[in-house]
């Protein structure tokens, strides 16, 4: 479910969702730029757009993080 979009400054932006299982919500940003920084060169910086959990039987079961990706691109 990712979306890119072409900068005029030469730059693109990535939105992606991601997931994590007990790590916080700063695990969930986490686990996204490292999953990004696998298939995308020239990262640059990243914004938070969104920040929910899933809750289950009245506990946090899941943190998800929905974050922009900006990123150079290469000649």
């Amino acid at each position: 479910n990712d979306q890119i979009l072409e900068g005029t400054n030469g730059s693109r932006t990535r939105y992606q969702n991601y997931r994590v299982i007990n790590s916080g919500l700063l695990g969930a940003v986490e686990e996204g730029i490292a999953r990004a920084s696998k298939t995308i060169r020239g990262i640059t910086g990243l914004e938070v757009i969104a920040q929910k959990c899933k809750v289950g039987n009245n506990k946090i079961t899941e943190y998800r993080a929905t974050i922009e990706v900006t990123f150079l691109l290469e000649d």
